[in-house]
């Protein structure tokens, strides 16, 4: 798990070894197990292997999209071959929306408003499948709310893993609600950047009190985007890279049930027990917090930065033995 095996690192064909590896763990490893598969797609920039390349109307999105699909389905396969389906909790999600600011190759948050860097909807909510044979309904659909940090408490309630009672854990456990149809365990949710809180769920109601600009306007892509992809020459970057946030006193609320495109702030006035009881729960939470230790800031140890290409200037690789100082790996 800590020997580089190809530096600097190819995409093409990495899906399919990332396959082979899984299957191998699956078919050879023992029982309970847990599998974390982060594949590369889909982040910019977009790849496809070779069997995929032209598959889809969508270009290389698309092309990538289906691959990442095939690579899922291997493994939803492998576990019906060993017989292992029926005991296996699949979770399949993301870490953001879709990129607005890379034209066609960062995808669409169809009627959300953002996308990826954004708290508004098209950048915090995306798509959760559970995947349970016998144990999870299919073609069930939940509008509730989750987030992933709920994973470690609901695997380690399936797995009767007891967590440290001195641990404060920011997630809740999943399990009644994904086989019991129960509502969700968060009747508020916040959302943080950095030190910051940008928002907060409670229900279908959402309190904004910090917004940054949407760099993926008609304006923006007019300028930046030529057929579809992101021009290099484009002379209007600086909207995308200017990340100025708004900070809103009094915060906004949005009914996002109704008005999922955030478009319609509702009066303060008919919600200020909601916004109470969300600023209460705030104050709470952030008593609980513990700062943590940034693992790549630039003071971090250089054997966190695996780089092996001795042509590239900052790189140092950090196997057979390689010695190294505290110091700026960036």
């Amino acid at each position: 798990g800590d020997e580089i095996i190809q530096q600097p690192i190819d995409h093409i064909g990495l899906t399919a070894r990332m396959v082979t590896q899984m299957k191998e763990f699956i078919s050879e490893g023992e029982e309970p197990f847990f599998l974390y598969y982060a594949p590369m797609q889909m982040h910019v920039n977009m790849f496809a292997s070779p069997p995929f390349l032209g598959s889809s109307r969508r270009g290389v999105y698309g092309d990538g999209l289906s691959e990442l699909a095939w690579s899922v389905g291997e493994l939803l396969n492998e576990l019906k071959h060993k017989g292992m389906a029926e005991e296996t909790l699949v979770i399949l999600s993301s870490d953001n929306g879709p990129d607005l600011a890379v034209c066609e190759e960062g995808g669409d948050s169809q009627f959300l408003s953002g996308g990826k860097g954004s708290f508004l909807e098209g950048g915090i909510r995306v798509l959760t499948i559970a995947w349970m044979p016998g144990s999870i309904p299919a073609g069930v659909m939940s509008h509730d709310i989750g987030t992933l940090m709920d994973l470690l408490p609901t695997f380690s309630e399936l797995a009767h893993a007891h967590l440290p009672d001195t641990l404060i854990i920011d997630g809740s456990s999943l399990v009644n609600m994904l086989f019991e149809d129960a509502p969700s365990p968060h009747h508020i949710l916040l959302n943080f950047k950095s030190d910051y809180l940008f928002s907060a769920r409670m229900g279908d109601m959402k309190v904004v009190y910090r917004t940054t600009p949407i760099c993926a306007d008609i304006a923006y892509r007019i300028c930046a985007c030529m057929n579809g992809h992101l021009s290099p020459n484009a002379n209007c970057s600086a909207r995308c890279t200017n990340h100025t946030e708004t900070q809103h006193s009094p915060p906004l609320i949005y009914d996002i049930a109704k008005d999922p495109h955030e478009v319609y702030a509702l009066p303060l006035s008919d919600y200020l027990d909601l916004v109470e009881e969300v600023e209460l729960f705030h104050r709470n939470f952030s008593a609980t917090l513990v700062p943590g230790i940034p693992l790549l800031d630039a003071t971090a140890t250089c054997d966190v930065v695996p780089c092996c290409d001795t042509t590239v200037d900052n790189c140092v690789c950090n196997y057979n033995g390689h010695n190294f100082t505290t110091g700026s790996c960036f």
